[in-house]
């Protein structure tokens, strides 16, 4: 999804329908990565209350791997311990369209918004990062099913209660 193109490799078009769409996408991928955050947020404060909240989003996924304290299961302490490297790609992404400068392009026939990080800017690296419609809501729908396997996780179901005992008469 990252690319470095040569100036002929896509075109800057005028499709005003094209950036709408693809802005509520950007607006729509964002909030779906806020929901993933906050969830990991909650997950931390039920296991660390001294944890600071307010840390960046890397500090929270490595107190997520830190996770060990019952009741939940060892499947749970694995799978908090993956969920980093599993998104990080969409980190990036994320930082990309909240820290980018976005153009709407033609890119091998399909339109696309192209994201410039200001951080690339002030440097000069001619690095985008470029997504299409499609791209945003593979991205939206990934980043919504983490949150919720890490919600199951974190909350497993209580066992069922046990039936009354029945008796064979007075």
């Amino acid at each position: 999804m990252t690319h470095q193109p040569f100036s002929a490799d896509f075109a800057i078009v005028d499709q005003p329908a094209s950036a709408a769409q693809l802005t509520v996408a950007r607006i729509q991928f964002i909030e779906s990565f806020a929901r993933l955050e906050g969830t990991i947020a909650r997950i931390i404060a039920q296991h660390d209350p001294l944890f600071d909240l307010r840390a960046p989003f890397g500090n929270k996924l490595k107190a997520l791997g830190l996770i060990k304290s019952p009741p939940l299961t060892k499947k749970a302490f694995d799978r908090f311990a993956k969920v980093g490297t599993e998104i990080a790609t969409l980190a990036k992404i994320r930082n990309d369209l909240v820290h980018g400068l976005m153009s709407v392009v033609t890119h091998d026939s399909t339109v696309k918004a192209a994201f410039h990080n200001a951080a690339d800017m002030a440097i000069d690296l001619p690095q985008f990062t470029m997504l299409s419609l499609d791209d945003f809501e593979v991205g939206h729908k990934k980043l919504r099913h983490v949150a919720n396997e890490l919600k199951q996780l974190a909350n497993p179901p209580s066992p069922p209660r046990p039936l009354p005992v029945a008796t064979d008469g007075p």
